[in-house]
């Protein structure tokens, strides 16, 4: 998923994408940090939900299509886990679902690079967790 994003944005489409600031497991975010740089450096927006802890899977895509389900955007999530989405395709429930992702993102803040120099030694220290730990998480 992360190198079809990163295709996508070399390929002009713009990306945002919206994760929690807030997690139920605190040392899966650090390890996510050089991935989630990657992609504003690349051109993605990014959001932080604010209000509580997000636990969406949802993507929208032009408001013709629109994929929701249980599943992470990790390993265990695509290989491991019986996860299950379903794909939505020209429907009036595209513009429910748009509706409330807009709210989302008003109860967000944009991340900046700038957030990255302000993280704690811990957190720094975890963002360099190997690649074959994390696909365990």
């Amino acid at each position: 998923m992360i190198n079809t994003l990163k295709n996508k944005i070399s390929n002009g489409v713009d990306v945002i994408l919206l994760v929690p600031d807030n997690t139920d497991a605190w040392f899966t975010k650090p390890p996510s940090y050089p991935i989630t740089e990657e992609l504003m450096s690349l051109g993605a927006t990014i959001y932080l939900y604010e209000k509580g802890f997000f636990h969406g899977k949802v993507m929208l895509i032009d408001q013709d299509v629109a994929v929701v389900g249980t599943a992470n955007w990790d390993s265990r999530s695509f290989h491991l886990n019986d996860e299950a989405s379903v794909i939505i395709y020209k429907s009036a429930l595209l513009h429910d679902i748009e509706k409330e992702l807009t709210i989302d993102f008003q109860n967000s803040r944009i991340l900046t690079p700038a957030l990255f120099e302000e993280l704690p030694q811990w957190e720094l220290f975890l963002k360099q967790t190997p690649k074959w730990i994390t696909y365990y998480f």
